[in-house]
């Protein structure tokens, strides 16, 4: 008996698909259904980057990013780096029109 849910092959049934050359035959290229499921892949992946994105710097419009790039640079360069918070009146004309 054939299992639940399943169609059972009739001999007119296998006779048609040998006709039509689709009987035991591999498939040479990958088929349309492929390429979609990867393109599907690949835009969840493109979305997952993007979402990410948008929760980082969300977050770090909240939270003070605790390094950045320069800082690690430096530290790697020069085995320690000296920080600390100086209010904006501290730093130099020139130098507020650089950050900014």
């Amino acid at each position: 008996m054939a299992a639940k849910g399943r169609r059972r092959r009739t001999r007119a049934g296998n006779r048609a698909r040998a006709a039509s050359g689709k009987a035991g035959r591999a498939k040479a290229t990958a088929g349309p259904g492929r390429l979609r499921r990867a393109a599907r892949w690949l835009l969840r992946g493109l979305g997952a980057v993007a979402v990410l994105a948008v929760v980082l710097v969300a977050l770090f419009s909240v939270v003070d990013p605790p390094t950045t790039y320069l800082m690690q640079a430096e530290r790697a360069r020069l085995g320690r780096i000296d920080w600390r918070p100086v209010a904006l009146e501290e730093v130099p004309a020139d130098v507020r029109r650089a950050v900014v």
